[in-house]
């Protein structure tokens, strides 16, 4: 029971790092960011490939990390070129902006990845809290 229950807080915070990551984008930049989330699966996917290509695990997660700061930044220079650089994009502009960039990436993640499945296998994990 407790191995669920530390399961849940997991994935939990996870959710939550995401959403609290979405909420800065929507603050600063005034639009909702649709391709938040392909920049996640972009750096959990790259760092899947490495890991199963042989990197060690603190590697793997640090390029993944920095291969979600690259699409952040591709997804800046696509709204700069199409609001004009200096101009923050508002309303409808940018939603339809970076559904279509969520949608690219998704189907590029597809097409190169067709049939891949990937799992991490950590092995046996003790973890203690407060004595249990």
């Amino acid at each position: 029971m407790l191995d669920l229950l530390i399961d849940g807080l997991s994935n939990g915070l996870q959710l939550a790092l995401i959403a609290v990551g979405m909420t800065v984008v929507h603050g600063i930049a005034g639009v909702l960011n649709l391709a938040h989330g392909e920049s996640v699966v972009v750096a959990t996917v790259t760092a899947a490939v490495l890991l199963s290509l042989g990197a060690p695990l603190p590697v793997a997660l640090i390029l993944g990390l920095c291969s979600s700061l690259l699409v952040g930044l591709a997804v800046w220079a696509v709204s700069s070129y199409v609001s004009g650089v200096g101009e923050r994009m508002r309303g409808v502009l940018g939603l339809v902006m970076t559904l279509g960039l969520a949608l690219t990436i998704h189907g590029s993640l597809v097409y190169l990845f067709p049939t891949a499945h990937y799992s991490l296998v950590v092995g046996p994990l003790q973890v203690e809290i407060m004595g249990l």
